[in-house]
């Protein structure tokens, strides 16, 4: 009877690592964003097989299942030391303020709308990007005292993502995005500081949607190469920034993360969450400072504050 546990437990332990494997080699599975994202979540889950092995005597099998386990886990953690890095070309912090973000997934459902309209208005953020607008659009007039310029939530039927500034727009655009042609990417310019920025407030598809959020990436990929200046990007990008076609897209756009990643998504598991939504900055712009809003109000994300400094330009000979 042991043995046969002990064999039945060697397997799943076989078949868990294999999947952690598939994420540390990206190899050609479903939904690879998806895994990716919760790659830490498997592997603490995965750290029971090497204690039941040992326990059961399979101390040679228990060795081995964690140090796979550990080496898929450090080559993660690599992922992500490696993508932090771009904050080393970031030059300085010049003298100014900077400006603060919010960034809120509101869940277009909510009933806690007037609630979500008085913490905005209390921490009055430079910017705020709102996703599924809907569920804050009977405060939306009450809000321009406080935020006066906005674009986006414009007609009811098809309202999802809007942009809040304290400071005017210029050439502020709604973007159509994806296959179905959706109000989720809007890019705006504004002066804030004495200093001309560039907002791209993004509302990417779930990952596991017939691979539509990999075009969509690529439209902002397009976007971004448009754009001369600093630019912050911010918004729901459905994976986490570790994940291999988000961590591809933050490559090839020179983008620079925040300095952590606060989890947003799913409420319930707090800081053990994964971080789905997030912020990116590009040029003589960084992210000192960013964190979760202290309560989700009966959202299905946390939201994010953060602030931002302009620095000098980005040392490109750093490595």
């Amino acid at each position: 009877m042991k043995q046969e546990l002990r064999g039945s437990i060697s397997i799943l332990a076989a078949l868990a690592v294999l999947v952690l494997l598939a994420s540390a080699l990206e190899l050609p599975v479903p939904n690879a964003d998806v895994l990716d994202s919760v790659r830490f979540h498997i592997a603490a889950a995965c750290l029971a097989f090497p204690v039941v092995l040992y326990l059961l005597g399979a101390r040679w099998r228990a060795v081995l299942a964690l140090g796979f386990i550990l080496a898929c886990v450090a080559q993660g953690a690599y992922v992500i030391h490696a993508q932090q890095r771009a904050r080393d070309t970031l030059g300085p912090a010049i003298a100014g303020d900077g400006f603060s973000i919010m960034n809120f997934n509101v869940l277009s459902t909510s009933d806690r709308g007037t609630e979500i309209a008085d913490y905005m208005i209390s921490q009055a953020p430079d910017i705020a990007v709102i996703l599924e607008t809907p569920g804050i659009e009977s405060a939306l007039d009450r809000l321009k005292t406080t935020f006066p310029y906005r674009i986006g939530c414009e007609n009811s039927r098809t309202c999802d993502l809007s942009l809040f500034s304290r400071t005017p727009f210029v050439n502020a655009q709604m973007h159509l995005l994806g296959q179905m042609k959706r109000q989720r990417l809007i890019s705006a310019r504004t002066v804030i500081d004495g200093r001309t920025v560039t907002i791209v407030a993004l509302h990417l598809s779930k990952p596991y949607f017939d691979r539509m959020s990999i075009g969509e990436l690529w439209q902002v990929t397009r976007l971004l190469r448009q754009i001369e200046g600093p630019v912050l990007l911010s918004g729901d990008f459905n994976s986490a920034a570790w994940s291999r076609n988000l961590r591809r897209f933050v490559a090839r756009n020179e983008l620079a993360p925040p300095p952590r990643y606060p989890s947003t998504w799913p409420v319930r598991l707090g800081e053990l969450g994964v971080p789905i939504d997030n912020m990116f900055t590009r040029g003589a712009l960084r992210i000192d400072e960013i964190g979760a809003m202290p309560s989700n109000f009966a959202s299905n994300h946390r939201g994010l504050l953060a602030h931002a400094t302009f620095t000098t330009a980005p040392d490109m000979t750093s490595n």
